[in-house]
């Protein structure tokens, strides 16, 4: 779903549904994307990731640092991808696990930041083994 503000963010309103497959079973991420600022928005197409939702984060050397949520018994948790600055192997480049072991499908949605010194930090929602849930997070040494 797009939501869309026309007062700088003050207020928001319901500006369309980017992606939707009522045949499909599992959750990939989807693409989309606009050459001109929003206005207009590409067809969508699924691509290889597996999870959902995600949150990609723009590194000071070009490339894309992307994280997404898994949900499904042996990996529940959240992986990532490092991207070229065109994203163009968005389906081919490898996942880097950044946590497996949450207890149940609550928990994921990954947020990044890029560190002073490149590493960069994975903040999570997680579900811990004694059954309590809290935010947590894990520093990626090399990207």
């Amino acid at each position: 779903m797009m939501r869309v503000s026309r007062d700088i963010g003050e207020t928001w309103e319901y500006g369309g549904r980017l992606a939707e497959d009522p045949q499909f079973v599992g959750r990939f991420l989807a693409l989309v994307y606009s050459d001109d600022d929003g206005e207009t928005w590409s067809s969508w197409r699924l691509t290889t990731i597996h999870g959902s939702p995600g949150h990609m984060l723009g590194l000071r050397d070009g490339r894309i640092f992307l994280t997404v949520v898994t949900r499904w018994k042996g990996l529940r948790g959240c992986v990532a991808r490092v991207l070229t600055p065109e994203g163009t192997d968005l389906d081919t480049t490898p996942e880097l696990v950044i946590r497996d072991d949450a207890l149940s499908p609550d928990c994921g949605y990954p947020w990044s930041v890029e560190l002073n010194d490149g590493r960069v930090l994975v903040v999570y929602w997680h579900h811990y083994t004694d059954d309590h849930r809290g935010i947590e997070g894990a520093i990626v040494e090399e990207v």
